[in-house]
């Protein structure tokens, strides 16, 4: 009876932000078609590089059929104490830590229309909205980013032909703090 919302982003580590670049949100899909969506827009998006990890909130055989019939590794997310995600999704978005591509119109408005259930353990189911599902997808996200990996390999952006650093170089005590910090 749901929708399924799958968003697409990445964690820029320079800017510490949140970068949604996409979306899709379907009417009860099968696998294969979850399968063939997510294919093409991250083909469309990343190239052939493929992404660092994926996140989901769908039952074990939807996990298992995506991850061994069509390739696509996908983790399931803890669903655990939905009010304290959904406040880390607001902070993040007061301080300016979601960068959503305007293309995104359903996550856009979804984020503008959610409410609670009575219970506050989810959120209300509304005609033609279902229970926000690409702001669940939000919140999954957020939850499971990891901010402090740097995808950025040691040297990038030194230039061999014009920087030279002997092999005999001492690094000094304070870069080595910072290191191991």
């Amino acid at each position: 009876t749901d929708f399924t919302g799958i968003l697409f982003g990445y964690w820029d580590f320079l800017g510490a932000k949140l970068v949604i670049q996409d979306e899709a949100l379907f009417n009860k899909p099968n696998t294969q078609k979850i399968a063939d969506v997510v294919k093409e827009k991250e083909l469309k998006l990343w190239k052939t590089k493929p992404p660092y990890m994926r996140f989901c909130d769908a039952d074990l055989i939807t996990v298992a059929d995506l991850n061994t019939s069509h390739k696509l590794e996908f983790s399931q997310t803890k669903k655990d104490d939905l009010e304290n995600a959904v406040n880390s999704v607001r902070l993040f978005i007061e301080d300016g830590k979601i960068i959503i591509d305007p293309k995104c119109k359903n996550l856009l408005s979804q984020i503008h229309n959610a409410t609670w259930d009575t219970t506050r353990s989810k959120f209300k189911r509304t005609e033609g909205k279902g229970h926000y599902d690409l702001l669940a997808a939000l919140v999954y996200m957020v939850r499971n980013i990891h901010r402090q990996r740097n995808p950025y390999p040691p040297g990038l952006g030194l230039n061999i032909a014009t920087m030279f650093i002997p092999a005999d170089s001492k690094t000094s005590d304070s870069h080595k703090s910072i290191g191991k910090a």
